[in-house]
C-alpha cells in the first residue's frame, strides 16, 4: 500500500498523527531537561549554598570575635565587658554550628583539608583571644594588648586564609 493510493483524508490523518507523537516525544524531551535543571538547581540551593554560606558566616564571624577582643582592651566599663564577653561567646556558637555544618556537606579532600587546617587554626586563634580576655579581666591591659599584637592579631590572619580558599572552593564547585 503506497501512500500515494490513500485518500487525501487519511493522508492528512497520518501528518497529524505523526505530528502529534513528534510534538510527545518533544514534550517527553522537556520534562526530562526540566527534571535535571531542578536536580541542578536543588543541589546549588540545599548544599553548594549552604556551605559557602556556612564558609561566609565563620569568616565573618571570626573577623566580629577579633573587634570583640580588641574592645575588650579599650572597654574599662565592666558591664560593657561582660556584654562582649557574652557576644564573643554567641559569636563562637556560631562558629561551632558553621563548622557542623560544613563537616557534615563537604565532600571533595581539598575540601576536607581546608576544614581542618581552619580548625586547627582557629583552635590556635581562640586560645590566644582568650588568653587576651583573662589578662583584661586580670586588669594587665599592658600585657592583653602585647599578647594582642604578638599573637591574636596574627592567629586570626593564619585563620583568614584557610577560610578564604574554603570560600573560592564552593565558588568553583558552584559554577
Amino acid at each position: 500500500m503506497k501512500l500515494a493510493n490513500l485518500r487525501i483524508g487519511r493522508r492528512l490523518g497520518l501528518g497529524f498523527g505523526l505530528l502529534l507523537v513528534l510534538m510527545l516525544i518533544e514534550n517527553g524531551m522537556a520534562v526530562v531537561q526540566f527534571t535535571a535543571v531542578g536536580a541542578v538547581n536543588s543541589r546549588i540551593i540545599e548544599k553548594d549554598w549552604v556551605k559557602s554560606e556556612a564558609a561566609t558566616t565563620i569568616d565573618t564571624v571570626a573577623q566580629a570575635n577579633a573587634k570583640r577582643t580588641l574592645e575588650l582592651l579599650v572597654s574599662s566599663s565592666p558591664e560593657r565587658q561582660v556584654q562582649v564577653k557574652e557576644a564573643i561567646a554567641k559569636n563562637k556558637k556560631t562558629i561551632d554550628d558553621a563548622l557542623n555544618t560544613l563537616e557534615q556537606m563537604v565532600y571533595l579532600p581539598e575540601g576536607k583539608q581546608l576544614l581542618a587546617v581552619i580548625k586547627e587554626k582557629r583552635g590556635q586563634y581562640v586560645q590566644s583571644f582568650t588568653k587576651v580576655a583573662e589578662l583584661v579581666g586580670l586588669d594587665r591591659r599592658e600585657e592583653a594588648v602585647q599578647l594582642m599584637n604578638s599573637e591574636t592579631l596574627l592567629a586570626i590572619d593564619a585563620l583568614q586564609i584557610p577560610i578564604a580558599g574554603l570560600a573560592a572552593l564552593q565558588k568553583r564547585v558552584v559554577i
